[in-house]
């Protein structure tokens, strides 16, 4: 029965196949209508959205700026007023008045008369200057209308402003003079400023001959160069000749090519227009991405209805084996996360949540006394963690996993040696392996220290010692602490050692090593060459003849008599070459003296030592 349920079990699933396809193809169908209705309905209303908010923004701009605009001129009318109405002597009514209206106006940066000849006679902080040439005085002095000139480029603070003006007269009527107020171009930008255009949005002040006044957009600051710029797009030229007190137009910007729909307000009764844009790239960037995801779907839907009935035979099968693997990786995460060999913690905002059973072998705390701790527990010290966190932090950041070579701290205070990798999860929680490297460690640290010391002596090898001198001569204050280096033979080893044999040779040598150890400071550095040869350095030497002294015991103790073990009784002498280090010398250089002045020693024959050095003659 249960084979006749296997054989009978394909036709239903070809009839659903068949079923699926269809049902997809007219989904598909539907799906590909509705989104193209749906995108170009939200592509639509994203733009009115845009061109809503512009248009409030250029209209709600362009009013602040009239009202600003008005209460200068006002005040403009008021000191006219005043002036005509003014009586010989009266001056100073008028001038304190100016001052007054300046003190109220806070949005301008100057208030100033001039009188007939273009001389500033108040207003002016200090000095004297004539604006007889200037537009704005040109202008106004035949006209009972207030004039708006700029941008023009201030002769005193060198910044770029627009002046407001108004012809003064006397009480006949004849022309006496102008008032004018100054606004700083800046005064505007950073009344743009403070409002919120997008990244890639601007809002723009021109005269209506589009001459710049000031531009504020995120992604380009103001450059003073653009200041009276006209440079403009056609199509702006077009909306303004069409419409020239609103409107609205949506193409590149002359300026920045970026492309903007903007909205443009004249603001009333004065020559200036305000533009506001929203890039398009900005205000239909939910468009586009609404547009890609609902394309990708359709095509993910087409592509389901050609693989539909090959899913349907496959489904069972697949979620089948997806069980049975999901259960094998389970099992083997489980073996792997709880082994005893590696350390694996997760942790997060730098707290412990979980560790294995390899942590707490590695580290003899138990899971309690980990969890929910800060990870800087398990460090040697706070500093060494920050380091460590950063340089983690750095990498991923970057994307990448942190390796880093780390000792951690025992419950019992003791520091171990581990290789720590951890990768970055979600959010801020990390993964970490720790892997126990103490015993390497420990070997590499032994293995340091044999290649740096003579077998037979215990004294520094030649490596360790070209190691010291060149890190001793390339110290920057080596010109003042100089360094003595003397270079030793022993005189009358080689016979002693094929008279008595290698032994007995290997015996004199340990004594004479030994000896320049009880010889030597606790500061003082030896080292033996090879064969009979060793050398003394001596570090930082202020006292030369104290220096002298202690080289001269050292060859009083190497000569004297030495008891081998078969109960001969030998004794060495020893040549001694003594230089003090130069200015910017080498390593090989130094030693290399040192060798000939030892040789010079062992001419003049035993128990001599020779130095070329000017502090020794």
């Amino acid at each position: 029965m249960l084979q006749s349920r296997i054989t009978a079990e394909p036709r239903p699933l070809i009839s659903l196949r068949a079923s699926f396809i269809f049902a997809n193809i007219i989904f598909s169908m539907l799906l590909i209508g509705g989104s193209a209705w749906s995108i170009w309905h939200s592509r639509a209303s994203d733009q009115a959205d845009a061109l809503r908010a512009t248009q409030n923004l250029a209209a709600s701009l362009s009013n602040d700026i009239s009202a600003e605009l008005k209460l200068v001129d006002n005040s403009l009318s008021t000191l006219c007023d005043m002036y005509r109405s003014m009586k010989p002597g009266e001056e100073r009514l008028w001038k304190g008045a100016l001052r007054d209206q300046k003190a109220r106006l806070k949005q301008i940066e100057a208030l100033r008369f001039v009188d007939a000849r273009g001389e500033i006679l108040a207003g002016l902080k200090e000095g004297n200057l004539n604006v007889a040439d200037r537009d704005y005085f040109i202008s106004t002095k035949d006209t009972d209308q207030l004039t708006i000139t700029g941008p023009i480029k201030s002769r005193l603070s060198g910044e770029w402003s627009i002046v407001l003006a108004r012809r003064a007269t006397t009480g006949e009527g004849k022309f006496a003079g102008i008032f004018y107020a100054v606004f700083k171009v800046d005064h505007f930008y950073e009344m743009f400023s403070r409002l919120s255009v997008g990244d890639r949005g601007a809002i723009t002040l021109r005269m209506n001959n589009f001459a710049l006044v000031t531009r504020f957009a995120s992604s380009k600051r103001l450059q003073e160069e653009m200041v009276g710029n006209k440079s403009v797009s056609s199509a702006l030229r077009e909306g303004v000749g069409q419409s020239p007190l609103t409107g609205w137009f949506r193409s590149k910007t002359a300026i920045d090519q970026v492309e903007r729909v903007t909205a443009y307000q004249k603001v009333e009764d004065f020559p200036l227009t305000l533009y506001a844009g929203l890039s398009t790239e900005e205000f239909l960037g939910d468009w586009r991405r609404e547009f890609y995801v609902q394309t990708a779907l359709v095509v993910l839907l087409l592509a389901g209805m050609w693989s539909g009935s090959a899913y349907l035979y496959k489904q069972q099968v697949n979620e089948r084996n997806a069980r049975l693997n999901a259960v094998r990786l389970a099992r083997q995460q489980e073996l792997m996360l709880q082994n005893e060999l590696i350390g694996i913690l997760r942790t997060k905002k730098e707290r412990i949540e979980w560790i294995n059973l390899g942590v707490e072998r590695l580290l003899d705390f138990s899971s309690d006394e980990l969890i929910e701790k800060s990870c800087s527990k398990i460090f040697e010290n706070v500093k060494i963690y920050s380091d460590f966190i950063n340089s983690a932090r750095s990498a991923f950041n970057a994307g990448k996993c942190y390796r880093q070579q780390v000792r951690i701290a025992r419950k019992d205070g003791k520091l171990r040696w581990v290789d720590v990798c951890g990768a970055q999860l979600e959010g801020e929680e990390c993964l970490w392996m720790l892997v126990d490297i103490d015993s390497l460690k420990q070997s590499e640290e032994r293995a340091l220290d044999l290649s740096m010391k003579d077998d037979l002596t215990g004294l520094a090898n030649r490596r360790c010692l070209d190691i010291l001198l060149s890190e001793k001569l390339s110290y920057p204050q080596i010109i003042f602490n100089k360094i003595l280096v003397c270079y030793m033979d022993l005189d009358g080893f080689k016979p002693i050692n094929d008279k008595y044999g290698h032994d007995s040779g290997d015996i004199v040598l340990q004594v004479v090593s030994h000896r320049l150890k009880k010889s030597l400071r606790a500061q003082d550095f030896s080292a033996r060459l090879g064969g009979d040869e060793f050398v003394l350095v001596f570090d930082s030497v202020d006292d030369v003849p104290g220096v002298k002294k202690i080289i001269e015991r050292c060859l009083i103790a190497l000569c004297e008599e030495i008891s081998l073990p078969n109960g001969q009784v030998v004794r060495v002498g020893v040549s001694a070459g003594v230089v003090t280090s130069r200015a910017n010398e080498t390593m090989v250089s130094l030693l290399n003296r040192a060798d000939s002045a030892m040789y010079q020693a062992k001419r003049k024959g035993k128990m001599e030592m020779c130095n070329y050095a000017l502090e020794f003659r």
